[in-house]
């Protein structure tokens, strides 16, 4: 078994204000676990007035069982918008 102290953390950039959000889109849950994910909002001189700024996520992974799994995940929007490419991040991750 594993030791629940095993974890990790993704560190993104997002801007919500274009509808678009980081979400998890494969993980072998008998692996590695989804934790908290925190959005810290970074400096509002960088935003448009009325607009929602940058934001960086941060996206705690917590091993749950030594295997492997690949680690995947998509910035997408719940309206795609045309001729915009979905961004994607992923890893493979092996516990031990």
């Amino acid at each position: 078994m594993c030791s629940s102290d095993l974890s990790f953390k993704l560190i993104l950039q997002s801007q919500p204000a274009t509808g678009y959000r980081w979400e998890v889109v494969s993980i072998d849950p008998a692996v590695l676990k989804q934790g908290e994910t925190l959005a810290l909002q970074q400096d509002s001189r960088l935003s448009t007035p009325g607009v929602s700024g940058p934001v960086t996520l941060v996206m705690s992974f917590e091993a749950v069982a030594p295997g492997h799994t690949q680690l995947r995940l998509a910035n997408r929007a719940a309206l795609p918008q045309p001729g915009v490419a979905e961004q994607t991040y992923s890893a493979d991750v092996t516990v031990r």
